[in-house]
């Protein structure tokens, strides 16, 4: 039985020597099956001086490896200046590919927007309503602007016909319309409630309220806020609005300074109403800048907006009569008179 183990031994040594020649290496022989079991020492006779003390047979693992090993990959290819003008070229259809899916999400984000805005027959009656129910009250927008924006969105045939200022001034010219008009007429003209018209239109215009367009549409959503109970929302607006200013610095035309001395006194008047509102009455008076000390800025002129222009060289001299502004005028007096004897008190 010895011999035949040792010519099955030497048979698998022939065999491994004669048709693995270009194969992987042989290992150093392996313990036999019997001592790894027991985990012992082999002494790799055959057969082993353990077998032949344990009497049993001895057998060898094939010195062949039979575990997977990772395969040499191929070379890359060489590194030449067509392999670079490829990736290059791959690159670039990326990025354009990538470029192509971002103008396409643009273009679907303006058309959505598009859905909010009327018909043009319900966008002359809400400039209407507008003019005769809250551009009396809120006075910042400059007629023939607001009204060609509105026109302009009106008539468009695409979304890139506007800018983003002006969709926002848009929309909260019609969320002040809707906020303005009964249940029956909100029916009638946009085919839905009065509550679900100022929820959509409130969302449309938060989506995209710096220029002085989309400064007017933001100080328009904060005084909506204050009238439909949403003082938290218009105290946490009505700060950062008061302290922006769209048109700094020198060279500022008198058309601009007429419309942003407008803003500033309504955006004043707002930061305070809303505070009140929201924190009590007790909020303004101790505000260190309850009041604007004197000469920081001048109040609207009492004027038309008929009597505006861009290109102005002159200030229309203000009207002894009443005005489209004159109301906004008596707020802020009132307003500043009463801010100003709270913080002198003792």
């Amino acid at each position: 039985m010895e011999d035949n183990n040792l010519l099955a031994h030497n048979a698998i040594q022939l065999a491994a020597s004669t048709t693995l020649v270009h194969a992987q290496p042989v290992s150093k022989a392996k313990p036999c099956i019997a001592c790894r079991k027991r985990k012992v020492k082999c002494d790799r006779d055959v057969p082993c001086s353990n077998c032949a003390r344990w009497l049993i047979d001895c057998v060898y693992p094939s010195p062949i490896r039979t575990c997977a090993r990772p395969r040499k990959l191929p070379s890359q290819a060489p590194a030449t200046q067509a392999g670079f003008d490829s990736l290059y070229s791959s690159g670039i259809s990326v990025l354009e590919s990538r470029i192509a899916q971002l103008t396409a999400a643009l273009d679907m984000q303006n058309s959505r927007l598009q859905a909010f805005f009327p018909s043009a027959g319900t966008a002359q009656a809400c400039w209407r309503v507008f003019l005769e129910t809250v551009n009396p009250l809120v006075k910042v927008l400059y007629r023939p602007h607001a009204y060609g924006v509105l026109q302009r969105i009106t008539q468009a045939r695409t979304p890139h016909a506007a800018r983003d200022s002006e969709h926002a001034l848009a929309l909260a010219i019609y969320l002040a319309c809707i906020s303005a008009m009964k249940e029956a007429a909100v029916q009638v003209h946009f085919q839905m409630t009065k509550t679900t018209g100022i929820a959509t239109l409130r969302s449309a215009t938060e989506r995209v309220t710096a220029g002085g367009t989309t400064l007017q549409a933001l100080v328009l959503f904060i005084s909506l806020s204050i009238y439909q109970r949403e003082q938290k929302s218009a105290w946490t607006l009505a700060g950062p609005a008061r302290r922006l200013d769209y048109a700094p610095g020198k060279g500022r035309s008198l058309f601009d300074a007429v419309m942003r001395r407008r803003l500033w006194w309504q955006r004043w008047y707002l930061d305070h109403r809303a505070a009140e509102d929201y924190r009590g009455k007790e909020a303004g008076s101790s505000d260190p800048d309850a009041a604007p000390a004197q000469g920081s800025m001048a109040l609207p002129l009492n004027c038309c907006d008929a009597e505006l222009h861009p290109n102005m060289t002159r200030l229309p001299v203000p009207q002894p009569a009443w005005t489209e502004v004159s109301f906004s005028l008596i707020r802020f007096d009132i307003a500043y008179t009463r801010r100003f004897v709270e913080s002198n008190q003792p």
